[in-house]
């Protein structure tokens, strides 16, 4: 015969007369390892990762409350995260504007090509649309 159990609000338990259970576990004479994560980077001061984005660091760690480190105390996938993106001004393409090169009658002779540099992830794209564009031309 099976019994049938019921959630109820933890007030009826204790006018019945029993106590609520710890809320936290106990490993030994300490409390159990938990995840501590240290403060962010700067994100002004952070590696930049695209347009205006750049990657924030912190350390995180298992430890004892005593503040040990405990390697493999804590589960993986509670660990809180140790990586960010965030918002940065410094992280923006820069042209870098180079002097005319010479006259090429392979482009056109009325065409001369100015030597631009761009500082981005997105030097792969511009490349490309220039060439489909000029290849129009064609």
């Amino acid at each position: 015969m099976e019994a049938d159990f019921e959630t109820v609000d933890n007030a009826f338990c204790v006018d019945y007369g029993l106590s609520v259970p710890d809320t936290f576990e106990m490993c030994g004479q300490e409390e159990c390892a938990h995840w501590d994560a240290g403060e962010w980077t700067l994100c002004q001061r952070s590696r930049c990762f695209g347009r205006n984005t750049a990657i924030q660091k912190r350390e995180v760690k298992c430890r004892f409350a005593n503040g040990t480190e405990a390697t493999d105390a804590c589960s993986v996938s509670q660990s809180p995260i140790s990586r960010q993106e965030c918002y940065s001004e410094r992280c923006k393409g820069v042209w870098r504007v180079e002097p005319w090169s010479e006259v090429s009658v392979s482009l056109c002779e009325f065409f001369r090509h100015l030597s631009l540099v761009f500082n981005s992830i997105y030097l792969f794209l511009f490349l490309s649309l220039f060439m489909s564009f000029y290849l129009s031309l064609l």
